[in-house]
């Protein structure tokens, strides 16, 4: 009894979690926003306090309701399939969004070539890891093709079994990445694992004796999702379409973000005006109204004008560019903003920045790198 507690506990615990933790849902972007306001702005980010505090305050909660409710899941055995089969469905809408996400590259997506012009020494480890991966869409569409079969596997009763054995395989992948390479989102990795764990749990003698050798009987107790619902006039006419209505909801979750954008792979999607990397030929000193000292400028695809000095750091500036008027504008320190004139002839791909309308001569001239042609982008 007390083990039936603790497990109906832990699927509380896991229900509470999968609606009430922030998570960029695009056709439920409302859930994002229901507890911020209680624990604070920190809870948006991965692996903080509040993150922290989040899942320790849902796991006293659901241990309580285990309790209060104990006597309705004794009544009503299906209540706890009920709840097994809606965790089931949020853990294959979870996968099959993160699966697209690799399949359209909008998770590792391509280096920056302020990243690509760094030196290997100077980046973290994180970075370097989501850079490198990002590197090959192939192997992207290896990873999200594996993440959305088991989404797929996971939505069907006959294919359950095997959906939560390649989840299995695919999140302790992920979370041994996230706790080696120190990316931020362990505490959700490892949220995902327990539920695939707990998921899994009524089967644990069968997978036991399977690895054993021993022979396993099949199960035949396994009802689909129909037989978990009270029988009313409602389920009897529409429960069997269930499982295509969930599927059809997972799968306009996942293509959403394409959708909405038409960005099938963002290796190829367009990149703001004068983005990608410039060498420096020649600069008039910063006291003449020139730029800060560099040898290479690289401008980020988020906004930002990189400055990068013969020492190899960064010296990252918000900008805009104005295309009507020619005008760079560039943020520094103190809020001072600096306005140049702007000439970009693509047949020599110099690039020319002027400090007036009637300056002839220009304060920086740069020619453009074809950084898609770096080795580590073959």
């Amino acid at each position: 009894m007390r083990r039936s507690l603790l497990y109906r506990a832990a699927l509380l615990f896991a229900l509470l979690v999968a609606l009430l933790l922030p998570f960029p849902w695009q056709l439920a972007s409302f859930q994002q926003h229901l507890l911020p306001g209680i624990f604070g702005s920190g809870l948006y980010a991965s692996d903080s306090p509040q993150q922290a505090l989040l899942y320790g305050a849902l796991a006293a909660a659901a241990l309580l309701l285990a309790f209060l409710l104990r006597p309705l899941f004794l009544q009503k055995p299906g209540a706890l399939q009920l709840l097994q089969l809606v965790l089931t469905a949020w853990l294959a809408a979870v996968l099959a969004r993160y699966g697209a996400d690799k399949l359209f590259k909008a998770q590792f997506y391509l280096p920056e070539p302020t990243t690509l012009y760094t030196p290997l020494g100077f980046l973290d480890k994180d970075i370097l890891y989501w850079s490198t991966i990002g590197t090959s869409r192939p192997y992207n569409l290896f990873l999200g093709g594996t993440e959305v079969l088991a989404a797929g596997l996971l939505l069907w009763r006959r294919t359950r079994r095997a959906g939560l054995l390649l989840a299995l395989t695919v999140l302790m992948q992920v979370l041994a990445v996230d706790l080696c390479f120190g990316i931020g989102v362990r505490l959700f990795s490892g949220f995902l694992l327990l539920l695939t764990l707990l998921l899994l749990a009524p089967d644990a003698r069968a997978w036991i004796a399977f690895l054993k050798g021993e022979a396993v009987a099949a199960r035949t107790d396994e009802s689909p999702i129909t037989r978990a619902l009270p029988e009313t006039h409602m389920v009897r006419r529409y429960g069997r379409w269930m499982p295509l209505w969930v599927l059809g909801l997972i799968a306009l979750e996942a293509l959403w973000p394409a959708l909405r954008s038409g960005n099938w792979n963002d290796d190829v999607a367009a990149r703001p005006p004068m983005h990608g990397a410039w060498a420096v030929l020649e600069q008039a000193p910063e006291t003449q109204g020139g730029l800060p000292r560099a040898q290479r400028l690289l401008v980020h695809r988020s906004g930002y004008f990189v400055l990068q000095d013969s020492l190899e750091r960064l010296h990252p500036h918000p900008y805009n560019y104005d295309s009507a008027r020619q005008l760079l504008n560039i943020g520094f320190e103190g809020g001072d903003w600096r306005s140049y004139r702007c000439r970009f002839r693509r047949g020599d791909s110099l690039l020319l920045l002027f400090g007036n309308a009637d300056s002839t001569v220009p304060l920086l001239r740069a020619r453009a790198l074809d950084w898609r042609a770096l080795p580590a982008l073959q």
